[in-house]
This record gives structure tokens, C-alpha cells and sequence, in this order.
């Protein structure tokens, strides 16, 4: 029988109030102001380019940048495909790129959420909702509210860890984590394999190993493969092993031993790193003058108060609680040791970390809870853990409402160009910093969408040289020089913020 399942009206009343406002509030932080905010260079301005370019070149076999087959950003195309399905609906700007992104986190807290009403009744929902709300991490970067691969990588992940959650009472959901970790496969390569390696140690530690027989073994490989096969294959016959050996050297070899996205971090022992990601450190932000503490944290200490409560009042867990909590755990920890073994330091690689996180909070809590032991506390302890919850929640309502646009070059671009206008005319660049003159992803990204350009390297001489219509894009700051030389010559194309524009017919 679920908890909470009075039917009386007031109480149901209740439930969809509180329901409603929490799906509403993930709504806003998943959508809210979704495109205000400047588009960020390398991985998610590369996606965005890599997804344009398919679009201008009717080739979504193989992505390039700036014309050229993309052997930097070696990942599969899916996410890719998603985001040119979102130009082609919602038009070419930064809502389009980030859409999927943001869906994605939406319908991942959604399956959980429907996963946990249906073990623990109605008011699981709520719970789960209120740790996704307060989770500023699922907001920051490389997730949610980014249009790169990881948000849309971390949907299939958690699809295949409800799977293997599923499995316990009929083994074929077994072959949905293996279609699951063909679609991972196909957002982030590699980084995918944590998925058969959970599978694979929660099988282990559960004894169900000996469930595997080669006819289920044969049925797993054709379910996580196929998919996957079938696009290597087709690129292979376009371009070759080129991809796929920059692919192992750049993702593998390039970060194994001693990989990390901050050098500030290069110091610190990648096990206390790895693991700080569990805690949501370094996550903890000041805002409003006050220091709030990180939601996974306060997840763990309501994990924590039920897993002691557990055997100090000799709780009995069914077979699929025990499932359920190795399972989360295998969920937790495995990425986390596997990417500390391989020396590797970047927290969007152990984001899984904050999908199993609120899954296991709800499984031990309303494990005790059901047992009918120490209700008044437990409802104590959930009053403090929701108030907590709120004034998270809160805070990342408020940085969400009050984003704003922070990029001076690219909000001229934006505000200077017109697709029906400029689209097809080449465009160069200049930038404050040492005569720099090769595009920014980000800024060409943004000229590709707004202005439909094509953006060549090599600034004022290649600029110069080209008979083509042009544009040249200079940042005033340290080439004011240069612009009065420029001023006579050219004519003014637009006059605003820190930059200025030059036109040649």
C-alpha cells in the first residue's frame, strides 16, 4: 500500500497544488530566460556550429566547422541532430540550441518522478521534484540550460539506470538499458561505457549474474550495438578511421592520466575532486550576500539519517529495496572510482551523480517511512529538509529571473546583422587581444545564426584581400589606431557597444 494514499479530497487537493507549483518552478529554471545569455565558446558554440553546418551542407553524416570535416569535437551526432531539429522548428538563435537540452532535463526528472510514485505512492513526487528544483548544478554549465551533449547524455543514462532499476522483476528491461547506452553511445562516445560498467557490478553485488546466458548476452549486445554499428559504419565509408583516431586520442589518451578542465585543479588529488562532486562542492554560490550550501549535501544527510535508522531499528528491506539501493549506489560511486582510477578531473563526466542522488534519498526514506518506526521525527527531519529544499529552489528562481546578457560582441553582432540582409557575405574578424583573428566559437556561432555569414580566419588582410561582399568585425579596444586608419576607407556598417563593423561591396 503507498504512503500517503488518503484519497480525501483536501488531501489531493493538496498534492496537485504542491505538484503543480514544483513542476512549474522546474519549467521555469529548465526554459526560463533560456536564451538570455551568451553563447559559450568550444563545446556548447561547437555543437551549435557543428549542427548549423550540417544543415547548410544537407550532410548529417559528417559535421564540420568553418567547411571543414570537425576531427576536434569528436563526438557522434546525435546531439547534433537534435539541435538542427530545433533550428528547423524554432528558428536559428541560442533558444534553439539549448531546447533539447533543457527537454531533456525536464523528461529525465519526469520518468524518475513517475518510477518513484509508482514504488512509493503520490507524494514521492514532490520530493523528487523539490531535489531537482533546489539543484543548482542542473542549471550551471554543461547541463540543462547549455546546448552542448551532456543534459541529452545524462536523459539516456538515467532511462538505462531505470532499466536496470525495472529488471529486478522481468530481466527484458535488461535490453533497454542496452538501447539506452546505444543513444548515450551516440551523444558522448566513450564516456558511455559507465553504463554497462554499472550494469554490469550491480548484476555482481545483487548475484544476479548468473542470469546472464549467452542467448541474453547475445540479446544485451545487439540491443546496445546495433544502433551504434550502424552509424560507425557509414562513417567509416565516408572518411575512413580519421575520426575515430582522433576520437580515442583527444577523449582517451588526451585526458587518462591526468586529465582536467580547470589547471586550477591540477594540484588536487583527483579522488577528493571526484568526490567533491558528490557533495556539490565547488557548487556553493554567494548570492544575496549569503552563503547557501550545496542541495546534494543536504540530500546526503537525509540519505545518511535513513540508512542508520535502517539497522539500528532492524528494518527489513523487500528484495527490490536492496536491488534498488545497490543499484543507486553502483549508480553513484562507479563513474566516480573509474574516473578517479583513470586520473581524470571533470565534474560534467559524474553528473550522473546528480540523478541517482535524489533516487536514492526517496528509496531509504520512505523505506523507513513505510515501516510505520519514528513517524514524528521523520516528518521533523522532512520539515527541515523541505525548508532547506524551498530556500534552494528559491535561490536558483531568482538567478534564473535576474540573468542577463553579458557579452558585448556578440550582442552587436546580434543587434547588427539581418539574416534576409548579410546572409551569405563573408565575415572577418579582429579582436582586442593581440591582433587576434581567428573566430571565437561563440561569436561565429552567433554570426552564423543571426547573419547567416560565412566566417573566415585571418582578419583585416584576408579581409582585404577578398573580392567577395564582406564584413569586418573589429573590437575597439587597442585598435583604435587601426579603425581611424580604416575610417576613410571603408564604410561604416554599424557603430555600437565596444566594436564597430566595416562593409565592403
Amino acid at each position: 500500500m503507498a504512503v500517503f494514499s488518503s484519497q480525501k479530497p483536501l488531501t489531493l487537493v493538496l498534492w496537485c497544488l504542491i505538484t503543480a507549483i514544483l513542476l512549474t518552478t522546474l519549467g521555469y529554471l529548465c526554459f526560463g530566460n533560456l536564451s538570455v545569455w551568451h553563447i559559450e565558446d568550444y563545446d556548447e558554440a561547437r555543437h551549435g556550429i557543428n549542427a548549423y553546418e550540417m544543415i547548410r551542407n544537407n550532410d548529417y553524416l559528417v559535421h564540420t566547422y568553418q567547411g571543414e570535416p570537425d576531427l576536434w569535437n569528436t563526438k557522434p551526432p546525435l546531439s547534433f541532430w537534435l539541435i538542427a531539429i530545433a533550428y528547423k522548428i524554432f528558428g536559428y538563435n541560442a533558444f534553439a540550441l539549448r531546447f533539447f537540452s533543457a527537454l531533456s532535463t525536464m523528461l529525465a526528472v519526469g520518468f524518475i518522478a513517475v518510477w518513484a510514485a509508482r514504488r512509493y505512492g503520490k507524494w514521492a513526487v514532490p520530493l523528487i521534484l523539490l531535489m531537482f528544483t533546489a539543484n543548482a548544478i542542473l542549471y550551471g554549465l554543461h547541463f540543462t540550460r547549455f546546448g552542448d551533449a551532456d543534459s541529452q547524455y545524462q536523459l539516456f543514462f538515467t532511462l538505462a539506470m531505470l532499466c536496470l532499476l525495472l529488471s529486478f522483476k522481468d530481466f527484458k528491461w535488461l535490453y533497454g538499458c542496452g538501447l539506452f547506452f546505444s543513444l548515450a553511445f551516440m551523444e558522448k562516445s566513450i564516456h558511455s561505457l559507465m553504463i554497462p560498467a554499472v550494469c554490469f557490478f550491480t548484476l555482481v553485488f545483487t548475484g544476479r549474474l548468473k542470469e546472464l546466458t549467452w542467448k541474453r548476452i547475445l540479446l544485451l549486445l545487439a540491443s546496445a550495438l546495433t544502433i551504434v554499428l550502424a552509424w560507425a559504419i557509414a562513417r567509416i565509408s565516408r572518411d575512413g578511421f580519421a575520426f575515430f583516431t582522433n576520437s580515442f586520442e583527444l577523449d582517451v589518451a588526451g585526458r587518462v592520466g591526468g586529465g582536467t578542465a580547470d589547471p586550477a585543479q591540477a594540484s588536487m588529488s583527483t579522488w577528493l575532486y571526484n568526490f567533491s562532486v558528490l557533495l556539490g562542492l565547488p557548487y556553493v554560490v554567494k548570492k544575496l550576500n549569503l552563503y547557501f550550501i550545496p542541495s546534494n549535501l543536504v540530500c546526503l544527510a537525509l540519505c545518511v539519517l535513513s540508512a542508520v535508522i535502517l539497522p539500528v531499528k532492524k528494518i527489513k528491506l523487500t528484495p527490490f529495496a536492496r536491488h534498488t539501493i545497490v543499484a543507486c549506489l553502483m549508480w553513484i560511486f562507479i563513474p566516480i572510482v573509474l574516473y578517479s582510477v583513470m586520473d581524470v578531473k571533470f565534474c560534467w563526466y559524474l553528473y550522473s551523480v546528480n540523478m541517482a542522488l535524489p533516487v536514492l534519498t526517496c528509496v531509504l526514506f520512505f523505506t523507513v517511512l513505510r515501516s510505520g518506526i519514528l513517524k514524528r521525527f521523520l516528518y521533523a527531519a522532512l520539515a527541515v529538509f523541505t525548508a532547506l529544499m524551498v530556500a534552494l529552489s528559491a535561490v536558483n528562481v531568482i538567478n534564473i529571473a535576474t540573468v542577463e546578457f553579458d557579452h558585448t560582441f556578440q550582442a552587436f553582432i546580434i543587434e547588427s546583422l539581418d539574416r534576409d540582409i548579410d546572409s551569405g557575405k563573408h565575415a572577418y574578424i579582429v579582436y582586442a587581444e593581440n591582433n587576434y583573428t581567428d573566430w571565437m566559437p561563440g561569436d561565429m556561432l552567433t554570426a552564423q545564426m543571426y547573419g547567416d555569414l560565412t566566417c573566415i580566419n585571418g582578419g583585416l588582410e584576408a579581409f582585404e584581400e577578398d573580392d567577395e561582399d564582406s564584413l569586418l568585425f573589429i573590437a575597439r579596444t587597442n585598435n583604435e589606431e587601426l579603425i581611424s586608419e580604416l575610417w576613410t576607407q571603408e564604410i561604416v556598417f554599424y557603430e555600437d557597444y565596444y566594436c564597430i563593423a566595416f562593409e565592403k561591396f
